[in-house]
């Protein structure tokens, strides 16, 4: 987390910190599932996590001022107002824009006029797989040329993942795959709980659910680093296992061998 904050508050970039926390989230339920605990959340942790939550909220309302590069202002209500702006936007404004691109993708009334490239099977979705591949396919900075504005109440450039899908694999594609991937996240669930040894598949885990959790703002796969995460905790999980059987038969051979007088 610490890296994530030093990130957020000196480049100002708060997406790094809910990236940290998804995947510590998900961390955190893969020890449960390890552990046999099945209770997503308690309500004994609801105090703790509200905790948590004054703690971040000061350190994302710096960020979000010096993004918008204010440093002096007349009163309190004219930074809290743009406080509540920028609140809005993270929080809410992905939703508002996706809404008004599908209304013009299926011919409705939008806002905006966007941009059509469907059918790049996959390329929206998956770009990092594509480029390692070898694709040549270029992105503006943002992703998308355009942007979503609701009057003065909030703004955004990010349209969850479903505006990627749609351009991969059109509506009715979108659903297809949604049915796939699911099949294949709870085919490795399936083995996580069954495994004896589940690295890889507890490895999976966590690239899903992190996927899952941020699948809200846009899609993770296309960046390398969730690959690399989930391949460094294979590596961590697997060698761990090592380890420990090795550090346990030193001690059972340390029993056995009786010591000199």
């Amino acid at each position: 987390m610490i890296p994530a904050v030093y990130y957020m508050l000196t480049q100002s970039a708060k997406l790094t910190l809910i990236l940290a926390i998804a995947i510590f989230v998900s961390s955190v339920m893969l020890a449960k599932l390890f552990a046999g605990d099945y209770f997503l959340f308690k309500a004994s942790k609801a105090v703790k996590s509200m905790l948590y939550g004054l703690v971040v909220l000061p350190l994302l309302s710096i960020s979000l001022l010096s993004r918008q590069g204010y440093s002096n202002f007349t009163d309190a209500s004219e930074a809290f107002q743009l406080l509540g702006y920028g609140f809005r936007s993270y929080a809410l404004g992905q939703i508002y824009a996706f809404s008004d691109f599908f209304s013009y993708h299926v011919g409705m009334e939008a806002s905006t006029s966007y941009k059509e490239d469907g059918y790049s099977f996959g390329y929206y979705t998956f770009k990092s797989i594509f480029d390692t591949l070898g694709g040549s396919k270029v992105f503006p900075p943002g992703y998308y040329d355009e942007s979503y504005r609701l009057g003065d109440v909030l703004a955004t450039n990010i349209f969850t993942i479903f505006r990627s899908l749609i351009h991969d694999y059109g509506v009715v594609g979108t659903l297809v795959f949604m049915f796939a991937f699911g099949l294949v996240v709870h085919a490795s669930y399936y083995r996580l709980l069954l495994a004896r040894r589940p690295w890889f598949h507890g490895s999976a885990f966590i690239v899903f659910t992190v996927f899952l959790l941020m699948s809200y703002l846009f899609s993770i796969f296309t960046a390398r680093y969730m690959f690399l995460i989930g391949f460094a905790l294979f590596l961590i999980l697997v060698v761990n296992e090592k380890w420990r059987n090795a550090l346990r038969f030193f001690v059972a051979s340390s029993a056995e061998v009786p010591l000199p007088r």
